[in-house]
């Protein structure tokens, strides 16, 4: 006879004429071991919190560090100006890295508006990129009438009335141009035509003055005459 486990029970089997034609069975006093599944390990998964994480806070704000013409104070982790030496200022927003003392230039009066300014002393002293923001004012002090916007540098016309401050001297170049400076000095003909050199028929007049000019009909040496004012600048 044998004995053959089969899950609780021990079975014991025989020839049917060792065991009479019976079968036995006894309970088996081993349980059984379950057989173990592979398991996969687990990544944990993280949490999310309710609040929002927050950087901390930079302990060296407000420590002082070097700034060129000036003194500086860390600010957000960057170093920028506290106080400028004279003739210096922050001319950027801060704190950022441009953020620096730069030196101050001069700005001068532009009362009637046309870009050139007038004057030996500066209105004021700022930044260089002050005429983003700031009306008035002008980095030239170019302009010789700085009552009159007709009257500045780089004028290309002529103008027959003096100028608000007083000046003919509409392009500012220190001197003063009649716009009409010929005279009517010949007159040629041939058969039924006639050609002349059109201009002022006697002197040149003055700035603002009234003469006559004459311009050629191409029949006569008298052509066209007409009264016309000079023109300066």
């Amino acid at each position: 006879m044998a004995w053959v486990k089969r899950g609780v029970l021990l079975v014991a089997t025989c020839a049917a004429a060792a065991c009479g034609g019976r079968v036995e069975t006894i309970d088996d006093p081993i349980s059984p071991v379950p057989a173990s599944t592979p398991t996969t390990p687990t990544t944990p998964i993280p949490t999310t919190s309710a609040t929002t994480k927050t950087s901390p806070p930079k302990t060296n704000d407000g420590a002082p560090c070097v700034v060129e013409h000036g003194t500086g104070r860390i600010q957000d982790g960057l170093c920028v100006p506290a106080t400028c030496d004279a003739g210096y200022g922050v001319c950027r927003g801060m704190p950022s890295k441009t953020s620096k003392c730069e030196l101050f230039v001069p700005w001068y009066a532009d009362e009637d508006g046309d870009g050139y300014g007038a004057g030996e002393n500066p209105k004021e002293w700022g930044c260089a990129n002050l005429d983003e923001w700031h009306g008035g004012i002008v980095r030239n002090a170019d302009d010789c009438d700085d009552k009159d916007a007709n009257v500045h540098p780089k004028q290309t016309k002529f103008f027959d009335t003096i100028s608000k401050g007083g000046t003919w001297d509409y392009d500012c170049d220190g001197k003063t141009t009649r716009e009409i400076e010929d005279t009517n000095r010949y007159c040629l003909c041939s058969g039924a035509q006639c050609s002349i050199d059109e201009g002022w028929k006697n002197e040149v007049p003055e700035c603002g003055a009234t003469g006559t000019y004459v311009t050629t009909n191409g029949l006569t040496c008298e052509g066209i005459q007409t009264k016309r004012v000079q023109g300066c600048r």
